[in-house]
C-alpha cells in the first residue's frame, strides 16, 4: 500500500498591516513632539541647585550661564570648557552681559569664589547664583 504524500497548506500572500504602521508613526511623532516642545530644559545639566527663600526671578534678558556640577566638569552656555580655557572665553563677551552661574549644591565654596573672581577679573560684573524657590 502506497503512502499518500503530506498535504502541504499553502499560507496565504503577505499583505502590509496598516494599523500596525499607523501606531508606530503616531508613537513616533508624540516622541518627536515631547522631544521637540520642551527648550526650557533641554541643554541644562541635572544640577541639584540651593534652596533659598527669598530667591527673585529671572529677568527675560539673554545672559551667559555658567554651570558646575558635583563633579567638579564646567560648561559654559551648556558646552564643556576647561578651568583654564574660561578666562579667555569671559574675555570675549561685553562687560554689561549678565551671567549666571549654576552650581550643584554639593561644589565647594571656594570653588563657587574662583568663579566669581575670574567673572571679575574679566570685567563681567552682573553675576547672579541660580538657586531653587523653597517650598
Amino acid at each position: 500500500m502506497k503512502k499518500k504524500p503530506p498535504v502541504i497548506k499553502k499560507f496565504p500572500p503577505p499583505r502590509i498591516e496598516i494599523i500596525n504602521l499607523i501606531d508606530v508613526l503616531i508613537t513616533l511623532v508624540a516622541f518627536f513632539l515631547l522631544t521637540m516642545v520642551l527648550p526650557e530644559n533641554r541643554g541644562q545639566l541635572e544640577i541639584e541647585l540651593p534652596r533659598a527663600e527669598e530667591a527673585l526671578p529671572a529677568a527675560g534678558v539673554k545672559e551667559v550661564v555658567l554651570e558646575l556640577t558635583d563633579k567638579h566638569e564646567l560648561f559654559l552656555n551648556g558646552q564643556p570648557v576647561k578651568w583654564e580655557e574660561l578666562a579667555a572665553l569671559l574675555a570675549d563677551y561685553p562687560q554689561d552681559t549678565p551671567l549666571v552661574i549654576r552650581a550643584d549644591r554639593s561644589c565647594r565654596y571656594q570653588e563657587i569664589i574662583n568663579l566669581l573672581d575670574l567673572c571679575a577679573r574679566n570685567g563681567l560684573h552682573r553675576v547672579a547664583l541660580a538657586v531653587k524657590e523653597s517650598g
